[in-house]
């Protein structure tokens, strides 16, 4: 089958060595979590990541901290999302926006903010309009979940949901991407056009990943690792 010039087969074999990392640092850093397995998700979005750029992990966090890339030589900017957080004083997705606010536009790096959906998340309808306003190099990147009868979406005014935020995305025209969270290649092509937005000053975004509840077990073949592995198995790649 013919290389796809948007994913080469290096990026694959480079994505699927990524997720086993990041599926062993998932596991060993976060223990019993009730959030989803999230290794799709991270590898997809660090392996656009360049030095400069900066990652706002949630609080205790360690995964997506240690995913953060190197600053750039002449930066001095402290890498790490929670040292970036107790500077500012702000809460978390306030100070990722800031973080983007400072940026040079000639510099074409970008932020990463992670949270997951129902996250309390103080003023957060303001954090998203001053990016789009400012038209901020920032994604948020929100690990939710698939739609599901017993689940019942949290009341708090300041939880990040979905109906909340889809509203003020649509009132905004921010763009707000939702994309399966187990699907390595689906992530990777919603992060590549829009770290290519972020990086020309287009616009920030909120890419929603969905996940199924924690209650409902995958099938081995269903999980992200074998669903990357069976799509390059199909273009002959040999991982």
């Amino acid at each position: 089958m013919a290389e796809n010039p948007l994913l080469p087969h290096r990026k694959l074999t480079e994505l699927h060595a990524l997720i086993l990392r990041c599926r062993a640092l998932d596991r060993a850093l976060r223990g019993k979590s009730k959030l989803p397995a999230r290794e799709a998700l991270l590898a997809a979005s660090s392996i656009h990541l360049h030095p400069g750029d900066l990652v706002f992990a949630e609080p205790n966090d360690a995964v997506v901290a240690s995913l953060a890339p190197p600053p750039r030589k002449s930066a001095r900017r402290p890498k790490s999302a929670p040292v970036e957080s107790a500077a500012f004083n702000l809460p978390h997705l306030a100070a990722a926006a800031a973080a983007a606010h400072s940026f040079n536009a000639k510099s074409k790096n970008f932020v990463l903010a992670y949270t997951h959906e129902n996250a309390i998340e103080p003023k957060w309808s303001a954090t998203l309009r001053f990016a789009q306003v400012n038209k901020l190099p920032l994604l948020f990147v929100v690990a939710g979940v698939h739609p599901h009868p017993k689940l019942r979406a949290a009341k708090n005014k300041d939880a990040f949901t979905w109906d909340a935020v889809g509203r003020l995305c649509q009132k905004l025209r921010l763009p707000l991407l939702p994309v399966d969270g187990e699907d390595a290649v689906a992530l990777y092509r919603v992060f590549q056009e829009s770290t290519l937005h972020a990086r020309a000053g287009a616009a920030p975004a909120v890419i929603w990943a969905m996940f199924h509840p924690t209650s409902v077990a995958l099938k081995r073949s269903q999980t992200p690792v074998a669903r990357l592995e069976a799509y390059c198995r199909a273009r002959g790649i040999k991982l």
